[in-house]
């Protein structure tokens, strides 16, 4: 079984969490062709990356190293064969990755393992010992199989980040919905401060709205987002739930509002310059049924999704696979 994601999330992610999940389709594959078929695609893309070492180096190199008696490297032939690729493209010409780190399949977590050095050195780092870098830090390129076959955390990673709605309201016309926020997923949760908000620490769920009530726009004339909507009072509101609600200002904004979402107007949610790693959202407006109707959202710019859970730093040097994310008559399916 392999993760389910759309064409869009998977152009929206970066270029190393892509040839994570192919990684990923390789070892869920259902049966041998599949796998081989898989494998093919990855060592032509490789071979265009321009190698530096032969499969046979690093295939000795690997079944070497023992680990600890505490710690075992123990690696199946799947994520073996996975792991000489993983570090031909690390160590490639075009990529000219400094180390990279293979984590034992029996190991919890994306800690230790064997750590290689550009001229294939080796050291092996346990778990609990401190040698390694800390996962996720900017140069640390590890390859975890383990983390790979754990399909509910990788679904969970790559779902939606955002969803956006519009409903109808007796009392205020329309609602216009951001829920299901991950707001690291999209970049938003680290502004930099300005003089007048120094004291306030790290933005809070207000601060936030409030910036994408001034920075987010409506349809082609660029209305700003606060100058027709409000956001609505949450009646029970948390430190942690990242739900906000506006409705239109006025009689008047009801029906300009109403007008962009006949028209299939355009909503661009960007909460402004200050989140330098922020993902602005384009969102196509449309108007609901008697229901809440839930809104096409594409991430024009994003942060990567699965960086910290997978690979890490791999940086944009490295090239993007030169193959589609969806399969033909698979509209869903990364293999």
């Amino acid at each position: 079984m392999t993760v389910q994601l759309d064409q869009a999330t998977y152009q929206g992610l970066h270029p190393s969490d892509r040839v994570a999940l192919h990684f990923q389709a390789v070892l869920t594959a259902i049966d041998d062709t599949t796998r081989r078929s898989l494998l093919d695609r990855l060592d032509a893309w490789i071979d265009a990356l321009g190698p530096r070492f032969d499969s046979g180096q690093i295939r000795s190199l690997l079944g070497a190293c023992q680990g600890t008696m505490l710690e075992p490297m123990r690696l199946g032939d799947d994520a073996a064969e996975l792991a000489v690729r993983f570090v031909q493209i690390v160590f490639s010409e075009q990529v000219r990755g400094s180390h990279a780190r293979i984590v034992s399949e029996e190991t919890l977590g994306i800690s230790g393992g064997l750590c290689i050095g550009v001229d294939l050195q080796t050291q092996y780092a346990e778990r609990r010992g401190g040698g390694a870098s800390n996962p996720g830090e900017a140069a640390d390129w590890y390859f975890a199989p383990a983390g790979l076959r754990g399909l509910t955390a990788l679904e969970g990673r790559l779902a939606r980040p955002l969803r956006v709605s519009v409903e109808p309201s007796d009392e205020h016309g329309f609602l216009l919905a951001v829920s299901g926020l991950d707001r690291r997923n999209v970049g938003w949760h680290a502004a930099q401060r300005s003089v007048s908000r120094a004291s306030l620490g790290s933005p809070g769920l207000p601060e936030l709205a409030t910036d994408l009530e001034q920075h987010s726009t409506l349809g082609t004339a660029g209305l700003s987002l606060g100058s027709l909507l409000a956001r609505l009072p949450r009646k029970r509101p948390t430190s942690t739930d990242a739900t906000f609600q506006w409705a239109p200002i006025s009689a008047e904004a009801i029906v300009r509002f109403s007008a962009l979402l006949a028209a299939g107007q355009t909503l661009r949610l960007d909460p402004g310059e200050r989140y330098p790693q922020r993902a602005i959202a384009s969102v196509a407006l449309r108007l609901p049924d008697h229901q809440p109707s839930e809104l096409d959202v594409r991430l024009t710019r994003t942060a990567p999704v699965l960086t910290s859970g997978l690979w890490a730093g791999l940086g944009d040097a490295v090239p993007t696979p030169p193959w589609s994310g969806v399969s033909d008559g698979m509209d869903a399916d990364i293999s």
